[in-house]
């Protein structure tokens, strides 16, 4: 094309070339604002500030080029740069646009699928994904959108079959590497998942993605200190990547190294790096004697500890007190998403709506405490919170520390999880509740308490049935001295993760570096949950991980009937099971230091009347005490609200 301006255009297109974006785009923005008329000015301007992460402008650049020229390339990544930001329904016409000037444009109609699935409408993404594989069969990006789509939809054989589609085609697709490993991970194959990301690390040693789901994996498989470390190479190589700097202090509640100080100091950095900076303007809340409309926004309304919990308090909610309503990020529904829905006077799906839309949704609503209960977890929406759609807000159960948000006004807690004194930790004022900050409901088929396993076998088995993330390298070495204490005792783990021959092997080596033959390893894989919760009846002494310890795998474990060891560690996601132990009435069973906390579990294997007496009484202290009195709690919960409200 013919340009007015065919110096400035060359030196902004070397700069951009080169990598040198910064430079580039102040050469092509000056460019622009000396003629505003040449498109190609304005395009490149669009890809220099795309590749800076700056989307707004970019999709400002990107607009006027295409005013002045329409190109089908140009509308495609006007599409990415608006799915970028959340405005989907605005890149499904770009996408559009583009395929109206060329039919056969792969990408552009594989990326209004994939926009098409976010969106909610699944039979059209299918479509276009069918449409474009039909086009080229063997277009590896057409299968790896296939595989991510599935993958989004939580149909993972499906998601891994493409994915290996994709390899077989582009076997160095990064890509293509880090979804397969996202597929394994959460087909509980930790050890083949990390196998996987190191080679998409190795491909693309500087992209971020690459990174991320390395780092996840690390985690995933115990090994917290090395994720951090590779979280801080992601973080290095771009400090505004969202994704990463939310997983990188999920990571931290795993990491022994991390202090309660850098946990406060990292949320704080989210907050710096990408709150927007337009809130809403504050209102006042209900009248007095009205009731206060409280909204939940989670992605785990279901078969998860935050569904578990809020099963054992929602249906006892007293609406002239509290009107609830849910807004829900989450594509998977079971029996227990029914009977929160019908326990709420309202429910709300967001999954496909952005933060702007949810925000105006919640306004709308005139929610007067909206409750945060996902946090720095997959799928959480901080973004959202940072908005103040409601002129309360709070974080409850569902992350396990501070948000370092400004616009979070209070954490709810109780005295053991944050002690008195440790509130400088958090950036939200702690409210804390009586008793314990959730109520559990148990499940109604669980099997009856059985007697101690050692009675029948004569072998003490410790056990623990904590994901493989948070049996970090530290837990391993205190379980070891245990094991060494009792040296004819065993250890049964279980989790998914052992289903696959890696993992076991990973831990048994693992154990074998501190003197633990392998032999006294029971590792074991998934179970349907009934059978799962029969495990219990296999373990004598259960021993809680460190620095994360047990949450639901905690009460799960007490209501079976089996004590439980646990140690009492700096943050709030290590205190969880110190908080249902005191509420129960067993403190003694939460150690204060490693010493502490071998000592207990090697008394406790010594004493066979003491572990038969424990056996014996657990389920009723439990059924008896404030942890399962929904009742009770929902009052405490109401008082809580109420005092947020100022009333």
């Amino acid at each position: 094309m013919r340009s007015s301006s065919p110096v400035e255009l060359a030196r902004g297109q070397t700069a951009l070339k080169a990598g040198r974006l910064q430079e580039a785009a102040a050469i092509l923005s000056d460019a622009a604002a000396h003629h505003p008329g040449v498109a190609e000015i304005h395009a490149r301007l669009g890809e220099a500030r795309h590749a800076l992460g700056a989307f707004e402008p970019a999709i400002t650049s990107y607009r006027e080029a295409l005013r002045l020229r329409p190109e089908p390339v140009l509308n495609g990544r006007l599409g990415i740069a608006l799915c970028q930001v959340g405005r989907l329904a605005e890149a499904v016409v770009a996408f559009e646009a583009a395929l109206a000037l060329d039919p056969s444009f792969l990408d552009a109609r594989v990326n209004l699928g994939m926009t098409r699935f976010q969106l909610g409408d699944h039979l059209a993404g299918k479509r276009l994904m069918r449409q474009a594989l039909a086009l080229k069969p063997d277009h590896a990006e057409s299968w790896l959108a296939h595989a991510s789509a599935a993958h989004g939809l939580g149909d993972e054989m499906i998601s891994d079959t493409a994915a290996r589609r994709t390899l077989s085609i582009s076997p160095g697709q990064s890509a293509a590497l880090a979804l397969s490993a996202l597929v394994l991970r959460r087909l509980g194959q930790p050890g083949r998942a990390f196998g996987l990301a190191r080679r998409a690390v190795v491909v693309d040693p500087r992209k971020v993605e690459m990174l991320v789901v390395a780092a996840v994996a690390l985690r995933d498989i115990g090994r917290a200190e090395e994720a951090v470390g590779m979280f801080r190479r992601a973080l290095a190589v771009d400090p505004r990547s969202q994704e990463a700097r939310a997983a990188f202090i999920m990571c931290l509640n795993y990491a022994a190294s991390a202090t309660p100080a850098d946990l406060l100091a990292e949320a704080r950095a989210w907050e710096h790096w990408h709150a927007p900076p337009v809130k809403a303007t504050p209102r006042a809340v209900a009248a007095r004697g009205q009731a206060l409309r409280v909204g939940l926004v989670s992605g785990d309304l279901k078969r998860h500890a935050v569904g578990y919990f809020l099963a054992g308090t929602v249906p006892f909610l007293d609406r002239r007190r509290v009107e609830l309503q849910c807004f829900s990020m989450s594509r998977v529904a079971d029996d227990l998403t029914v009977g929160l829905r019908a326990a709420a006077t309202r429910w709300h799906d967001i999954t496909a709506t952005n933060d702007e839309d949810a925000a105006l949704l919640i306004a709308r609503e005139r929610i007067d405490i909206l409750v945060d209960m996902s946090g720095y977890t997959g799928g959480g929406r901080l973004a959202l919170f940072a908005r103040r759609p409601a002129p309360v807000q709070a974080a409850w159960i569902g992350y396990f520390g501070t948000t370092g948000l400004s616009t979070i006004d209070w954490l709810i807690a109780d005295r053991h999880l944050v002690p008195p004194g440790e509130e400088r930790w958090f950036s939200e004022r702690v409210l804390r509740l009586p008793d314990s900050y959730v109520c559990y409901q148990p499940p109604k088929d669980a099997p009856d308490v059985s007697p101690p396993p050692s009675e029948t076998d004569g072998v003490v088995t410790f056990g623990s049935c904590n994901a493989p993330a948070k049996v970090t390298r530290p837990t391993v070495a205190l379980w070891s001295r245990i094991l060494a204490g009792v040296p004819e005792a065993r250890l049964l783990l279980k989790t998914g993760a052992f289903d696959a021959a890696t993992a076991r092997d990973d831990t048994r080596r693992a154990f074998a570096q501190h003197g633990i033959a392998p032999d006294r390893l029971l590792l074991e894989g998934w179970s349907a949950y009934g059978d799962f919760l029969k495990t219990y009846g296999r373990i004598d002494v259960a021993l809680d991980p460190f620095p994360f310890c047990g949450g639901l795998t905690t009460v799960e474990t007490l209501w079976m009937g089996v004590p439980l060891v646990s140690l009492a560690a700096d943050r709030f996601a290590g205190r969880q099971s110190l908080s249902y132990l005191s509420t129960i009435g067993h403190p003694e069973l939460c150690a204060r230091t490693e010493d502490e906390y071998v000592a207990i579990a090697v008394g406790l294997a010594r004493d066979a009347d003491a572990r038969r007496r424990l056996r014996g009484r657990l389920r009723a202290d439990m059924a008896a005490s404030p942890l399962l009195d929904g009742e009770r709690f929902a009052r405490n919960l109401e008082s809580a609200f109420e005092i947020m409200a100022g009333r």
